[in-house]
């Protein structure tokens, strides 16, 4: 983990990223930081966690998959679509969505209109548990 060194191989002087000189060794940050000078002081956090005023990270709150402060979401987690900071959960049957009116994915038994609503496969085909708008793939 050690990207320069001198002398010796454990006289560390600078660390791959996730990594910081201790004693001219490498050590690992922080399970949650990406980046650090310290295991007090982090500079990048992994998604699904945000960087806190004091260099520490903290988890978004659910179901934001990344987000800038606890409840301010960037984005959000699949089944959900962000209005504002906020993830909202999507429409009934919809698996993902652009908004409260646009699924792109629907939930297993429905097939995605060309309105981009999920309706219940049985409305196509009789007995169908998984189909799209042209063919019923399971019974």
């Amino acid at each position: 983990n050690c990207t320069v060194c001198y002398s010796a191989a454990n006289n560390c002087t600078s660390c791959a990223r996730g990594f910081y000189v201790v004693s001219s060794l490498c050590t690992p940050c922080t399970s949650d930081c990406l980046s650090c000078n310290s295991t007090n002081y982090c500079y990048d956090c992994r998604i699904g966690t945000y960087l806190t005023s004091t260099g520490t990270c903290s988890y978004c709150t659910y179901p934001c998959y990344t987000c800038n402060a606890s409840s301010s979401c960037q984005t959000c987690v699949s089944g959900t679509y962000l209005s504002g900071a906020t993830c909202i959960t999507c429409t009934s049957n919809c698996s993902t969505c652009l908004n409260s009116a646009n699924c792109s994915a629907c939930n297993l038994g429905y097939y995605l209109t060309a309105s981009n609503t999920c309706l219940n496969c049985h409305y196509l085909f009789s007995n169908c548990t998984t189909c799209n708008l042209t063919q019923c793939y399971a019974c």
